[in-house]
Protein backbone atom coordinates (compact mmCIF):
# COMPACT_ATOMS: atom_id res chain seq x y z
CA UNK A 1 0.00 0.00 0.00
CA UNK A 2 2.64 2.44 1.01
CA UNK A 3 4.93 1.73 -1.87
CA UNK A 4 1.29 2.17 -4.26
CA UNK A 5 0.33 5.25 -2.03
CA UNK A 6 3.81 7.09 -3.36
CA UNK A 7 4.04 6.57 -7.06
CA UNK A 8 0.31 7.50 -7.06
CA UNK A 9 1.68 10.74 -5.44
CA UNK A 10 4.82 11.19 -6.94
CA UNK A 11 3.00 10.66 -10.99
CA UNK A 12 0.31 13.88 -9.02
CA UNK A 13 3.57 15.77 -8.45
CA UNK A 14 3.26 15.79 -4.52
CA UNK A 15 6.76 15.59 -2.66
CA UNK A 16 7.07 13.33 0.44
CA UNK A 17 8.10 16.19 3.18
CA UNK A 18 11.25 14.22 4.92
CA UNK A 19 12.40 15.61 8.03
CA UNK A 20 15.38 17.87 7.71
CA UNK A 21 16.98 20.63 9.22
CA UNK A 22 17.55 24.25 7.70
CA UNK A 23 20.95 26.17 9.71
CA UNK A 24 21.62 29.44 8.60
CA UNK A 25 25.54 30.22 9.62
CA UNK A 26 25.74 33.84 10.39
CA UNK A 27 29.25 35.86 9.92
CA UNK A 28 31.54 35.38 13.03
CA UNK A 29 31.23 38.18 15.28
CA UNK A 30 34.21 39.14 17.53
CA UNK A 31 32.73 39.40 20.85
CA UNK A 32 32.12 42.67 22.58
CA UNK A 33 34.50 44.13 25.19
CA UNK A 34 33.11 44.71 28.23
CA UNK A 35 35.59 47.10 28.99
CA UNK A 36 34.84 49.48 26.33
CA UNK A 37 31.18 49.24 27.49
CA UNK A 38 32.37 50.25 30.65
CA UNK A 39 34.39 53.23 29.52
CA UNK A 40 31.89 54.47 27.49
CA UNK A 41 28.99 54.86 30.46
CA UNK A 42 32.02 56.26 32.61
CA UNK A 43 33.25 58.79 30.25
CA UNK A 44 29.86 60.08 29.67
CA UNK A 45 29.13 59.92 33.58
CA UNK A 46 28.55 63.55 35.34
CA UNK A 47 30.61 62.03 38.19
CA UNK A 48 33.57 60.86 36.00
CA UNK A 49 33.13 63.14 33.20
CA UNK A 50 36.49 65.22 32.85
CA UNK A 51 38.59 62.31 34.50
CA UNK A 52 42.34 61.67 32.98
CA UNK A 53 42.20 59.16 30.27
CA UNK A 54 44.10 56.47 31.92
CA UNK A 55 42.50 57.07 35.15
CA UNK A 56 38.68 55.99 33.50
CA UNK A 57 40.21 53.48 31.60
CA UNK A 58 41.98 51.58 34.61
CA UNK A 59 37.98 52.30 36.72
CA UNK A 60 36.62 50.63 33.82
CA UNK A 61 38.73 47.42 33.74
CA UNK A 62 38.24 46.54 37.61
CA UNK A 63 33.94 47.64 37.08
CA UNK A 64 31.44 45.33 35.85
CA UNK A 65 28.69 45.53 33.71
CA UNK A 66 25.58 44.26 34.54
CA UNK A 67 21.92 44.70 32.81
CA UNK A 68 18.61 44.45 34.75
CA UNK A 69 14.67 43.42 33.39
CA UNK A 70 12.04 45.79 33.80
CA UNK A 71 11.15 46.22 37.16
CA UNK A 72 13.72 44.31 38.63
CA UNK A 73 16.30 45.11 41.85
CA UNK A 74 19.61 46.59 41.38
CA UNK A 75 19.91 47.42 45.37
CA UNK A 76 17.55 46.99 48.12
CA UNK A 77 16.53 49.58 50.93
CA UNK A 78 18.58 47.85 53.82
CA UNK A 79 21.07 45.51 52.74
CA UNK A 80 24.94 46.35 52.68
CA UNK A 81 26.53 47.20 49.65
CA UNK A 82 30.45 48.59 48.92
CA UNK A 83 29.64 49.53 45.71
CA UNK A 84 28.16 52.71 43.49
CA UNK A 85 26.50 51.97 39.82
CA UNK A 86 26.68 54.42 36.62
CA UNK A 87 23.54 54.29 34.46
CA UNK A 88 24.77 52.85 31.07
CA UNK A 89 21.22 52.92 29.00
CA UNK A 90 17.89 52.89 30.08
CA UNK A 91 16.30 54.96 33.43
CA UNK A 92 16.17 53.71 37.28
CA UNK A 93 13.78 54.55 39.96
CA UNK A 94 14.45 55.19 43.28
CA UNK A 95 11.88 53.92 45.73
CA UNK A 96 11.57 54.67 49.78
CA UNK A 97 8.78 53.07 51.97
CA UNK A 98 7.18 51.91 49.42
CA UNK A 99 7.27 54.87 46.50
CA UNK A 100 8.97 55.94 43.69
CA UNK A 101 10.77 58.85 44.88
CA UNK A 102 13.24 59.68 41.74
CA UNK A 103 14.30 58.50 38.34
CA UNK A 104 17.84 57.99 37.65
CA UNK A 105 18.97 58.32 33.78
CA UNK A 106 21.53 57.63 31.17
CA UNK A 107 24.75 59.13 32.95
CA UNK A 108 23.72 59.42 36.42
CA UNK A 109 25.17 57.64 39.65
CA UNK A 110 23.23 56.17 42.05
CA UNK A 111 24.13 54.75 45.66
CA UNK A 112 27.34 56.81 46.01
CA UNK A 113 26.19 57.81 49.28
CA UNK A 114 25.87 54.36 51.06
CA UNK A 115 28.99 53.22 49.26
CA UNK A 116 31.22 55.87 50.93
CA UNK A 117 29.71 55.48 54.47
CA UNK A 118 28.66 51.80 54.39
CA UNK A 119 25.39 52.74 56.15
CA UNK A 120 22.91 50.17 54.62
CA UNK A 121 20.57 51.31 51.57
CA UNK A 122 18.37 54.23 52.52
CA UNK A 123 16.34 53.34 49.04
CA UNK A 124 15.87 50.19 46.62
CA UNK A 125 16.53 51.22 42.58
CA UNK A 126 14.47 49.17 40.20
CA UNK A 127 14.90 49.31 36.77
CA UNK A 128 12.19 51.34 35.24
CA UNK A 129 12.66 49.00 31.63
CA UNK A 130 15.71 47.40 30.49
CA UNK A 131 18.59 48.83 32.11
CA UNK A 132 22.40 48.54 32.04
CA UNK A 133 24.51 49.63 34.66
CA UNK A 134 28.18 49.85 35.59
CA UNK A 135 29.13 48.65 39.03
CA UNK A 136 32.04 50.65 40.70
CA UNK A 137 32.99 48.74 43.91
CA UNK A 138 35.26 50.08 46.34
CA UNK A 139 38.68 48.08 45.03
CA UNK A 140 38.55 49.34 41.52
CA UNK A 141 37.85 53.35 43.40
CA UNK A 142 40.58 52.19 45.96
CA UNK A 143 43.03 51.96 43.07
CA UNK A 144 41.89 55.09 41.05
CA UNK A 145 42.32 56.95 44.09
CA UNK A 146 45.44 55.62 45.59
CA UNK A 147 47.14 55.78 41.45
CA UNK A 148 46.01 59.79 41.11
CA UNK A 149 46.06 60.88 44.84
CA UNK A 150 44.30 64.70 43.74
CA UNK A 151 41.04 62.84 42.55
CA UNK A 152 39.61 62.10 45.65
CA UNK A 153 39.23 66.22 46.28
CA UNK A 154 37.78 66.55 42.94
CA UNK A 155 35.65 63.47 42.99
CA UNK A 156 34.06 65.29 46.74
CA UNK A 157 33.71 68.43 45.43
CA UNK A 158 31.52 66.56 42.42
CA UNK A 159 29.58 64.24 45.04
CA UNK A 160 29.03 66.83 47.20
CA UNK A 161 26.98 69.08 44.14
CA UNK A 162 25.57 66.51 43.46
CA UNK A 163 24.34 65.61 46.90
CA UNK A 164 23.40 69.60 46.75
CA UNK A 165 21.26 69.36 44.16
CA UNK A 166 19.30 66.25 45.19
CA UNK A 167 18.54 67.87 48.63
CA UNK A 168 17.76 71.47 47.00
CA UNK A 169 15.02 69.63 45.08
CA UNK A 170 13.71 67.93 47.61
CA UNK A 171 13.66 70.68 50.46
CA UNK A 172 16.04 73.15 52.26
CA UNK A 173 19.83 71.50 52.81
CA UNK A 174 20.11 71.28 56.69
CA UNK A 175 23.03 72.90 58.37
CA UNK A 176 24.53 69.65 58.89
CA UNK A 177 24.71 68.85 55.41
CA UNK A 178 26.09 72.27 54.40
CA UNK A 179 28.08 72.43 50.87
CA UNK A 180 31.35 72.60 53.31
CA UNK A 181 30.14 70.12 55.77
CA UNK A 182 29.06 67.61 53.09
CA UNK A 183 31.96 68.33 51.33
CA UNK A 184 34.06 67.75 54.42
CA UNK A 185 32.53 64.38 55.10
CA UNK A 186 32.78 62.73 51.69
CA UNK A 187 36.23 63.88 51.04
CA UNK A 188 37.27 62.45 55.16
CA UNK A 189 34.73 59.24 53.40
CA UNK A 190 36.94 58.55 50.22
CA UNK A 191 40.79 59.35 51.90
CA UNK A 192 39.82 56.58 54.72
CA UNK A 193 38.47 54.57 51.44
CA UNK A 194 42.11 54.78 50.27
CA UNK A 195 43.50 54.24 53.25
CA UNK A 196 41.98 51.07 54.11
Amino acid sequence: FLTRAHAALARAGYEIPWPQRVVHLKPAVAPADPAAGSLAALAHCTLFAGLPEQALAALARESHPLAFAPGEAVVREGEASRALYVVAAGEAEVWHAGQAVARVAQGEVFGEMAFLSGEPRTASVRAAGRLEVVEVDSAALRALLTEHAGLAEELATRMAERQQALAARDAAPSDEHSSGGLLRFILGQLHQLVSG
